[in-house]
């Protein structure tokens, strides 16, 4: 967060960094958790990663469609692409 950011800056800054991250990394999927959402995530399997300080979750993982609130878009829609194979489709 800089100095002078409005809120909605500040949203649409972290939006296209964890687009970013999740571009670069197919395996996780990074959330968008606050802190007092963290009980929640981490109760359907997100694991946190201390050198992004984001948690995270897998496509694999049995619980990821249940973490889709905190997942952007794209990654919803990756998400439903792998559950597909599986019959089942993540909602947001």
């Amino acid at each position: 967060y800089k100095s002078g950011m409005t809120y909605k800056q500040f949203n649409e800054s972290m939006d296209n960094w964890l687009h970013a991250i999740n571009e670069q990394d197919e395996a996780n999927i990074f959330l968008t958790a606050t802190y007092k959402d963290k009980d929640i995530v981490k109760s359907y399997g997100a694991s946190w990663d201390p050198y992004h300080k984001l948690w995270y979750t897998t496509i694999r993982r049995q619980h990821a469609n249940k973490l889709t609130p905190w997942m952007m878009p794209d990654d919803v829609q990756k998400l439903n692409r792998y559950l597909t194979k599986y019959k089942c489709r993540a909602t947001r």
